[in-house]
């Protein structure tokens, strides 16, 4: 199975205690019996074991599934330490080899040394300041080589079907492409209505990398709360979901960025949620789209006042340009590894 736009499963747990990581057992197993098949992982992940047995247990033939996951920074270490992890990760999934493997983000993992700790690697993306000092230029640039090196070895070695990359800019593909012998297959980035990433987006799809986005849903709720302050981007998404005869403004964000040729991560437990999320690939298709209803959609790029209360901190470091990163929001922050997609 070939990955390309439609919707997937993001896997990753709820992070602000609400339920416990092996609440993705169920929430995954719904998926795959609602005829889900693309599933995206990663390493540093506190579910890949119940997603593992889902996967065991949901009889679906291996050959019908597409499992991503992500190796956690720039795996540039020796490739015999790279190669460990990757095998430690895949026994816990229960499986022999993946789709597509990911370099998770342009940036250490909490050990310098290489090794990888997952206790200590998701206290680092909860920081954004220690994120930012320890995601540098220099970094990326000293790292980035020997990393996609690693990734091609493991694809050679059979242990992955494809690799691409993660949280990488327009400069990140940029310097990667200067000693590469091939691009990425894909790159999972940051993206919604606020956020529409619309030069990368198209600078992918030049180069033939399939756009991967996540937490396309987590801001809908600030979107809602910024119509009372007079904002028009909620009036755009209930424009189009009525246009569209849509179930909700969720799947029409989905079916928008599937449009637009991107692969749309989205999490539920609910069966009803998961099947309406899925149906947003035959959204898509529909013949009500309009340009002026798209265009309403579009100016919502860049809302200022929906990035100052919501957005997420990790993507804004990693996506920053080398020395010219933004000063954080004054409004309250938002943590970055929260729940990416729905509430269960």
């Amino acid at each position: 199975m070939i990955l390309g736009p439609g919707v997937g499963f993001g896997s990753m747990e709820h992070v602000d205690g609400s339920h416990d990581p092996q609440a993705l057992y169920d929430a995954t197993l719904n998926f795959l019996k609602c005829g889900g098949r693309a599933l995206d992982c990663a390493e540093c992940y506190e579910t890949t074991a119940h997603v593992g047995r889902a996967i065991s247990e949901s009889g679906i033939p291996r050959a019908q599934l597409h499992v991503t996951t992500k190796l956690a920074g720039l795996p540039g270490s020796s490739f015999a330490a790279v190669r460990r992890r990757l095998e430690q990760h895949l026994n816990e999934l229960g499986l022999t080899r993946v789709d597509l493997l990911l370099i998770h983000w342009p940036g250490p993992a909490a050990s310098p040394d290489g090794s990888f700790s997952k206790a200590k690697t998701i206290e680092l993306l909860s920081d954004p300041a220690a994120l930012e000092a320890a995601c540098s230029w220099q970094y990326f640039d000293e790292h980035i080589d020997a990393a996609w090196a690693n990734l091609c070895r493991l694809r050679d070695e059979g242990l992955c079907a494809r690799i691409g990359v993660s949280n990488f800019s327009v400069m990140h593909l940029d310097r990667l492409a200067r000693h590469a012998d091939e691009m990425p297959f894909a790159n999972q980035i940051y993206i919604d209505v606020a956020n529409q990433q619309t030069a990368l987006v198209k600078m992918m799809h030049e180069r033939g990398i399939l756009p991967i986005g996540y937490r396309a849903l987590a801001f809908l709720p600030i979107v809602a709360m910024a119509a009372d302050m007079g904002d028009g981007t909620q009036a755009a998404l209930v424009a189009l979901k009525e246009a569209l005869g849509a179930n909700s403004v969720q799947q029409v964000v989905l079916a928008w960025l599937v449009r637009r040729g991107v692969h749309v991560l989205a999490k539920s437990a609910s069966k009803a949620r998961i099947e309406e999320n899925l149906q947003a690939e035959a959204l898509a298709a529909s013949p009500h789209w309009t340009d002026a209803l798209v265009i309403a959609l579009n100016e919502a790029d860049g809302n200022e006042l929906v990035n100052s209360i919501g957005g997420d901190e990790a993507a804004r470091v990693f996506m920053a340009s080398p020395g010219h990163l933004e000063e954080p929001s004054q409004a309250a922050p938002v943590a970055s590894w929260q729940d990416e997609n729905d509430i269960l």
